[in-house]
């Protein structure tokens, strides 16, 4: 016989009210397992199912990371609050979200501007891969590598063939370089995964990193093709953060040969000597820009400057902010200015005082 209660006035079937949670109960599970099975895929890797692009949100109060121009100098891509976003219009304000929101870093523009290249963390995972992606959204995105270890901070070949990147996979704290269509990554030399510590040269498939030796760390190069790993450039004291100059002849970076931090110069030919180009302290990023006959630097105090590179130039501040990009032509740059409480950022170009 059916047991039978009354609940607010109204008989119910005490079958019914459990058969009714076992079915919910059912759902709420099978609910669950469907959403595992979407974040993971096959021996537990992570997928990256590539949608949710649309128009950028409200990212009030978070700062633009990690902003790089493309080739062709009319669009930038940057991380903003777990996604990765592509500005473009006249002041590169027109946004578009190409990723869903996650531990997304480090995106790089391909040589030809079709493409991005990252590194995702999953939630939960103790690794980190490199991805990379149609801009367009016409492909569905590629991992283009998958160690249980992380692989971080992807940079582009000019020639397009290859990506350098930081990995913690043995041997351990070396730049690895991995074939741009797919392969087996190798290990290039020992070096130091810094912020902006890896460059290719822009006449060959050489790349100039850090890495340290002794009590210092120095400019090391190494060509895709050519011997093992080597000294590069650099003074007595510590150096970091390599920047090519555009037309390949001489490279910059950062040393502490004199009074703090400042930019540095050294030929590529055989004998060249360092020089420094800055003598203010302190400077913590740089770029070039106008072909190379000038640089933009930022320094401690968030104070932007631009500086010809021959001797006896002074520096000229143009702006004030946390962080800068230039563009493929040194002429035009994105700022992110801090303005209480919010991160904003602005385009703008440089003027070269004569």
């Amino acid at each position: 016989m059916a047991v039978r209660h009354r609940r607010d006035g109204v008989a119910h079937d005490g079958r019914c009210d459990t058969m009714r949670l076992r079915v919910a109960l059912f759902l709420s599970l099978a609910s669950a397992m469907i959403g595992l099975l979407l974040f993971v895929g096959c021996e537990g890797s992570v997928l990256d199912l590539g949608d949710s692009s649309g128009p950028t949100g409200d990212f009030v109060g978070l700062p633009p990371r990690w902003i790089g121009w493309s080739p062709k100098g009319d669009s930038i891509v940057y991380e903003q609050a777990g996604q990765l976003i592509v500005g473009s219009g006249a002041d590169l304000n027109v946004g578009n979200v190409i990723t869903g929101k996650g531990r997304y870093a480090h995106p790089y523009w391909s040589p030809d501007g079709r493409f991005i290249v990252y590194d995702y963390t999953p939630d939960r995972y103790h690794q980190a891969n490199l991805w990379v992606r149609a801009v367009d959204g016409s492909a569905v995105p590629r991992r283009l590598t998958d160690a249980r270890t992380y692989d971080f901070m992807p940079v582009w070949s000019r020639d397009g063939r290859w990506i350098a990147f930081h990995s913690r996979r043995s041997p351990s704290n070396n730049v690895w370089v991995v074939p741009a269509d797919g392969g087996t990554p190798k290990a290039l030399g020992s070096a130091l995964a810094n912020e902006g510590s890896l460059d290719w040269s822009p006449t060959s498939p050489t790349l100039a990193f850090e890495a340290f030796v002794g009590t210092s760390s120095d400019i090391w190069a190494a060509e895709m093709d050519g011997p093992e790993a080597k000294r590069f450039a650099g003074t007595a004291a510590s150096d970091k953060r390599p920047r090519w100059r555009p037309d390949g002849r001489s490279i910059g970076f950062l040393s502490l040969a004199s009074k703090g931090w400042n930019v540095w110069q050294q030929g590529t030919a055989d004998g060249s000597e360092p020089t420094p180009i800055t003598t203010v302290g302190d400077v913590v990023a740089f770029e070039w820009v106008f072909d190379g006959e000038a640089v933009a630097f930022l320094t401690a105090d968030g104070g932007l400057h631009v500086q010809r590179v021959q001797e006896g130039s002074e520096p000229t501040r143009v702006a004030t902010c946390v962080d800068f990009a230039t563009s493929p032509d040194g002429r035009r740059y994105v700022r992110v200015e801090f303005r209480n409480p919010d991160y904003k950022r602005y385009a703008d170009t440089f003027s070269l005082e004569p």
